[in-house]
């Protein structure tokens, strides 16, 4: 069973690690916003391993293509998830601004 890739996947991991790299050298800098630089590069390296996870797994891609509905489920589980992170931070930081 042969996977295909992307086109072009090694340029798509190739930014994420210069964007992750930059956001270190930033933040070793003590420069503004270079946490959230590192943050973005690796949410994006981890977004694109979850791809290749689901892609060699047989969840995503043509071999899934009469099972479509499971890659739009775990995208439907991910986003509550994410959702209720953001809520729950967001609570957080509401509680700290009120002490």
């Amino acid at each position: 069973m042969a996977v295909e890739l992307i086109p072009y996947w090694e340029v798509l991991v190739g930014i994420g690690i210069v964007l992750t790299v930059i956001g270190l050298a930033l933040a070793a800098a003590k420069r503004r916003g270079g946490w959230l630089v590192t943050l973005i590069g690796v949410a994006f390296l981890v977004s694109f391993g979850i791809y290749l996870a689901l892609l060699f797994g047989g969840i995503y891609g043509k071999v899934a293509a009469a099972g479509y509905y499971i890659p739009n489920l775990i995208g439907f589980i991910l986003i509550i998830i994410g959702v209720g992170v953001w809520l729950k931070i967001s609570k957080k930081g509401k509680e700290v601004e009120s002490r």
